[in-house]
Order: structure tokens, then sequence, then C-alpha cells
């Protein structure tokens, strides 16, 4: 269940098995008060345009096309918020090719991706950690489109868990990955 591409209170309700006012008033807190420029983005961007013009932009040329937005108004959000990890696939793939040409393959190991965010478990050395952040950077940055607007952007970050993480400059030397390696480890 997502809220954010159009779970309602009843579909909330049953998915987490709370009352039908309670789902109201986590979607209404949703909505409202943490994320309300989703709302606005579905809403005044998504469906406006696409009742508009029978389709979204996605992204690279892409167009996901809808003969009645409002029923498909979750399906068009969801494309439209998430088409871009189609960037975050290109990198891997990259990624995967460098670390392999590279020699790194025993350590540095992709293990997940959600949405634009890359995960790897790499060994604690800063000069390989240096190597990683740089070249994942240089990768994740690239423009993809002629004349791009805006331009695509990445940073790094290292911790021992999701819950404790310590981003690390672009282009950050061995000395800041040391200290910030000290950060994570508590030292």
């Amino acid at each position: 269940m997502n809220i954010s591409d159009g779970a309602y209170p009843p579909k909330i309700a049953k998915s987490i098995g709370c009352s039908l006012e309670e789902a109201e008033q986590i979607f209404n807190s949703y909505h409202n008060i943490l994320y309300p420029t989703v709302t606005d983005y579905r809403e005044n961007y998504i469906l406006k345009t696409a009742k508009e013009t029978g389709s979204i932009h996605l992204g690279l040329g892409c167009h996901i096309n809808t003969k009645n937005p409002s029923k498909d108004i979750r399906t068009i959000t969801n494309a439209s918020i998430q088409f871009w990890s189609i960037l975050t696939l290109l990198t891997i793939n990259k990624m995967h090719q460098l670390i392999d040409s590279n020699g790194y393959d025993k350590d540095i190991q992709c293990i997940a991706t959600i949405y634009d965010s890359i995960y790897y478990i790499v060994r604690k050395d800063a000069k390989i950690i240096k190597w990683l952040n740089d070249n994942l950077i240089k990768c994740m940055s690239k423009d993809f489109l002629k004349d791009q607007i805006v331009p695509n952007t990445a940073e790094s970050e290292i911790g021992l868990n999701w819950a404790d993480l310590h981003e690390i400059p672009n282009n950050a030397s061995v000395e800041v990955i040391n200290e910030t390696l000290k950060e994570v480890n508590g030292k």
C-alpha cells in the first residue's frame, strides 16, 4: 500500500486492519500535514495534465497515455514518480562493469535499490570507498538529455545501518572519508 500514489482510506483500512475513521485520519495527516505537495502534484499536475492531454510525460521522451485520468490516477502518478528510477538501473549496470573491470568485485557488492537509491556493501577501506564515491557520483550525475534543464545530482552516505548514515562529500579525499569512517564507528 502506498499512500503517496493513491491509496485512499478504504484501502488503508483494509491493508492495516484499522477502522475507516482511523484510515481517514492517516490519509488526511499524510496529505495535509506531512506531505501536502504530494497531493498538490497528483491533483494539480498529474490529473490536470492527463485530463488536458490524455498523457503524462515520464522523462527521457516516454509518455503514459490514459483515456480515463480519474480512474488511472494511481497508475499515472506512480509511473511519473517512479520513472526516474531508470537512471538508478543504468547506474547499477555501469557501476557493475566498472567494479568488475577495476578488480573490486570482492570489495564492493550492490545489495539493493529503492527508487533513486543504490545500496552497496563495501570493504572498510577509505581508498575503495573513495573510488566508489567518485565513480558512483559521476554515473548518477550524468545528464541523459540534450540541453537538460535540471541536472542530475547525487550524494553518497555511509553507515552501519540505514538509520545512522553519514554523508560523504562529492570528490571527498581519502582523509575526509577516514574521518567519516571514524564517525560511523563512533570514535
